[in-house]
């Protein structure tokens, strides 16, 4: 029987993945959300890194890959393997995706998601939702090709695996080259369930495909039924850029920002000093809640 709980987070690890980075980003994990979670980290490192992380934490599931799956297509069959592990496992209300240069930095962002979700039920994926972009050409045209009819002679199992659910993603609004950033975001629990009744993960010839896995989950997210929604404009809780902190540490702090990547840079700042901040607003905070607590049970005297 599976176990419920509110949260599930799969974490994938890759062979360039530094593992006092990955232990810091689950501190932030375990510091900032629900005790009512499960991680789960999808070793796709080739040296076990995963055997590592559960010297430092009790409890994570780990989930290997056979072998070192990759980027793009790939990366999609190793999130597969994730996400079917906690399909299989766990009854939860909210997965979600967190790269290894991704922080929880502020107070239970999954409960934020998992009102949103309720809320909007036809929601299932939240993070940043890149819509109609001029950018994303090169992924449209990339699609159109995988999928066309005249490909299937040279790549018929991809043109399969693409070309089905990208018109029933096409029937239900989804334009070619949408996608959620995928260095974070969360999945509704119905989501997951619906990607998995349609036999829509761990599809073998997707892994041929060279979109990025985030375009790859957004179409499959569309054509069963849901849709993506943006969580991170205004006082949503998310500020994510691709490869370098979206503002300075202070100014995430000032827009209560609580989940963002990535920390591998930002100006004069390197991964260490961006960490570092971090780390110690973690400390000071649970600081600030240790005095709390005795407050409380002072006064309960």
């Amino acid at each position: 029987m599976a176990k419920s709980v509110k949260l599930v987070v799969v974490i994938p690890v890759g062979p360039t993945c530094i593992l006092d980075y990955i232990i810091d980003s689950i501190h932030s994990i375990i510091h900032y959300t629900t005790p009512d979670r499960q991680i789960i980290i999808v070793d796709d490192s080739g040296k076990d890194t995963a055997r590592a992380l559960q010297g430092f934490f009790l409890g994570l599931d780990v989930v290997k890959t056979p072998e070192n799956y990759g980027k793009m297509g790939g990366l999609y069959l190793s999130l597969s393997m994730g996400y079917l592990h906690a399909h299989q496992h766990y009854d939860f209300e909210a997965l979600l995706r967190f790269d290894t240069d991704a922080l929880v930095i502020g107070d239970q962002p999954e409960e934020d998601a998992i009102q949103f979700f309720r809320q909007y039920p036809d929601v299932g994926l939240l993070g940043q939702y890149h819509r109609h972009v001029d950018e994303e050409y090169r992924s449209r045209v990339q699609l159109i090709e995988e999928s066309r009819r005249k490909n299937f002679l040279r790549n018929p199992l991809l043109c399969m695996a693409l070309r089905r659910p990208l018109l029933r993603a096409l029937a239900n609004g989804y334009d070619r080259g949408d996608y959620v950033f995928g260095a974070a975001y969360f999945m509704s629990g119905e989501c997951v369930r619906r990607l998995v009744q349609a036999k829509l993960l761990l599809r073998k010839p997707l892994r041929r495909s060279k979109l990025e896995e985030d375009h790859i989950f957004t179409l499959l997210v569309s054509s069963v039924g849901l849709a993506a929604a943006d969580f991170t404009a205004g006082s949503l809780p998310m500020e994510v850029a691709w490869n370098v902190l979206p503002c300075s540490p202070r100014e995430l702090v000032a827009k209560r920002k609580k989940i963002t990547h990535s920390t591998r840079s930002w100006e004069g700042m390197n991964e260490d000093d961006i960490r570092k901040f971090f780390r110690e607003m973690r400390e000071n905070h649970a600081a600030a809640s240790r005095v709390d607590k005795t407050v409380l049970t002072f006064q309960s005297n």
